[in-house]
């Protein structure tokens, strides 16, 4: 391996984490709620106004997205495992709504897979999730 080659490989690691910030600044400036999303289905960032759309049907604690019953948090898990790709987890529908029973507002979840490319193991970055509230 050449300098150039070696002096390059150093770089990949900030390249890949300055394209995941790219992601997150980009949603923010369009005005969308977005959830970050690592491949271990890990919270890397949330948007500024995802902890108050989220609330009460779920939250991130200690970097994990949780829902505010049993049946929200497995949609909410069955989702991320889905579009991260874990292995024997099905592809399921791309999107989810979670309400609280007695609830008329709806919150709304939708996975967007992150293309990786040929530098796989630099890029923590796999998917995006797009939260949105409102009515039922």
């Amino acid at each position: 391996m050449d300098d150039r080659e070696a002096f390059s490989d150093l770089f990949k690691p900030v390249v890949a984490g300055a394209r995941a910030r790219g992601v997150a600044d980009a949603f923010e400036l369009l005005g969308i709620d977005a959830i970050l999303i690592d491949s271990t289905g890990r919270v890397l960032h949330a948007g500024r106004n995802v902890h108050r759309l989220l609330a009460p049907m779920a939250k991130i604690v200690e970097g994990h997205l949780l829902g505010c019953d049993p049946a929200a948090d497995e949609a909410l898990q069955r989702l991320i495992a889905a579009v991260i790709g874990v292995p024997g987890q099905p592809d399921e529908a791309d999107k989810i709504v979670i309400r609280r029973d007695g609830e008329r507002c709806a919150l709304r979840i939708r996975a967007i897979r992150y293309p990786v490319g040929e530098d796989a193991r630099y890029q923590l970055l796999r998917a995006v999730l797009v939260v949105t509230a409102g009515l039922a």
